[in-house]
């Protein structure tokens, strides 16, 4: 049964990020719904090995002086040329990006999310 492609795209410094790993990502609706519905990933947007995704090599790129992301996390997560942590993102079935949303979300608008696109 394919599902749609759930993204959790963070860094390791982001608070915001740690804060839905603990007060969203443990919801019980938003568990169910992701098991349900989703493959849930936990993707390190600043990790610097290569990556293979849909026959495609993205490696680590400096995007300041002070650091940088994985080329697919700024192709998946990028919005009017700037990348956030954390940014949710769902794939449909064809890897397009059916919903970005770059920012935290609590756990009730989460599962409203999920459920929209399930």
């Amino acid at each position: 049964h394919p599902k749609k492609i759930f993204i959790d795209l963070y860094a390791e410094w982001c608070g915001p990020c740690k804060l839905m790993d603990k007060k969203s990502f443990t919801n019980k609706w938003v568990i169910k719904s992701m098991n349900e519905n989703y493959y849930a990933v936990k993707f390190d947007g600043e990790r610097k090995d290569t990556i293979e995704f849909n026959g495609k090599k993205y490696l680590f790129e400096l995007v300041t002086e002070k650091g940088g992301a994985n080329a697919l996390a700024l192709e998946l997560g990028r919005e009017s040329g700037t990348l956030r942590y954390p940014t949710l993102l769902i794939l449909d079935k064809s890897y397009t990006v059916v919903y970005r949303y770059p920012s935290f979300l609590d756990a009730t608008n989460l599962d409203e999310v999920l459920q929209q696109f399930k």
